[in-house]
């Protein structure tokens, strides 16, 4: 049975839980504090945070979509490769503000699974690229088209698994294993 002294702490104590947060939750977060909120999770490589930040941003601003195009690239390397499709999307034929969100885009299509308009996306990316290094750029995104060819040849091919019979955990601790001397 529970104890009316019980009863009353867990009151008080969720009472002042609700005290204390309501204020946060109702202040209104302006779309440059999410900005800054997803650059500093990318600084310190919480890609999914950042992609969140960034996409909260853009639905307050929707004419900045240089905050779209940042939330497709953190989601996609979030590996939330859907929403980056959704983020990227708009911005992938704005090859002169945004020249690489084509290839993200494209890339994000060849992660779904969609090897054929991957392969669309990619011949698209490379017609249109005008950014930096690019013979660099360009030669990634070839490499990416002959990939996605590779997937629709391979497509519906069985998987074949084959156990080794090599040894090779054993039930010493052998992680990052460095030799200090000859004897240590």
């Amino acid at each position: 049975m529970v104890k009316p002294i019980e009863i009353m702490k867990l009151f008080i104590s969720t009472l002042v839980f609700l005290i204390t947060t309501i204020p946060v939750f109702s202040q209104k977060t302006s779309w440059k504090q999410l900005d800054k909120q997803g650059e500093a999770f990318l600084i310190s490589g919480k890609y999914k945070e950042a992609a969140e930040a960034f996409e909260a941003a853009y639905k307050l601003k929707p004419e900045k979509e240089k905050i779209a195009s940042k939330a497709g690239t953190a989601y996609f390397n979030a590996r939330n490769y859907t929403k980056a499709l959704k983020m990227l999307k708009p911005l992938k034929k704005e090859a002169k503000d945004y020249p690489l969100a084509g290839f993200w885009y494209a890339k994000s299509l060849k992660a779904t699974g969609e090897f054929e308009k991957a392969r669309v996306a990619f011949k698209n990316f490379r017609r249109t690229y005008l950014g930096e290094k690019t013979d660099h750029v360009l030669d990634m995104a070839r490499t990416e088209i002959e990939g996605c060819e590779l997937g629709q040849d391979w497509e519906g091919l069985p998987v074949v698994e084959q156990a080794s019979a090599l040894t090779i955990n054993t039930e010493a601790q052998e992680f990052g294993v460095t030799a200090f001397s000859d004897d240590i």
